[in-house]
């Protein structure tokens, strides 16, 4: 009997897994982010900070979010994100990218865009870099990150895998859509 109870409580626990796992169909083909729909975005924007989603895919046990930041200032906080790696690849300007540490004052914020749920505040410590065109960074989920430091616009090309599928797949951004 308790044998029995044991199996049936580890089907029960184990089956959303297989059952997510089975429901996620990966797509038969590439999806492009096209220059034009990035400068759309970019163009739609206003101010001397952003952090805009091009796309959302699914692509079968994950999600992959494009976007788009622009710097002509220092992060005012740094952030976190839940379960989200961020690929950043700078493509114009430069900067000092700060990671790890911590955010002693962290506050918790549930956004599902641009950068799913995580935490924000001041960033203490942590591995400084400078990073110009051509550069890449790997910032794995709930590492602390802020550009510290920013010479000149700073653009940067982001890509999100999204293994927890946080991000709205499907999502386009309405200026890209044009």
């Amino acid at each position: 009997m308790l044998k029995t109870i044991l199996c049936t409580g580890l089907l029960l626990t184990i089956a959303p897994v297989f059952i997510h796992a089975q429901s996620a169909t990966p797509p038969k083909d590439a999806t492009d982010v096209t220059k034009a729909e990035m400068d759309a975005v970019g163009k739609a924007q206003t101010g001397n900070r952003y952090d805009q989603v091009i796309k959302v895919v699914d692509v079968g046990k994950y999600n992959v979010a494009v976007a788009i930041t622009h710097h002509e200032s220092p992060t005012p906080n740094a952030s976190t994100h839940e379960g989200i790696t961020e690929v950043y690849i700078v493509t114009s300007g430069s900067g000092t990218l700060t990671t790890g540490g911590a955010i002693p004052d962290a506050k918790h914020n549930t956004n599902a865009l641009p950068t799913g749920p995580g935490t924000s505040g001041t960033i203490q410590g942590g591995t400084s870099r400078k990073m110009g065109p051509g550069d890449i960074a790997i910032i794995p989920p709930n590492v602390p990150h802020a550009w510290t430091e920013v010479n000149g616009p700073l653009n940067v090309l982001v890509v999100r895998p999204d293994a927890e599928h946080v991000l709205p797949s499907g999502y386009v951004n309405p200026a890209a859509k044009k």
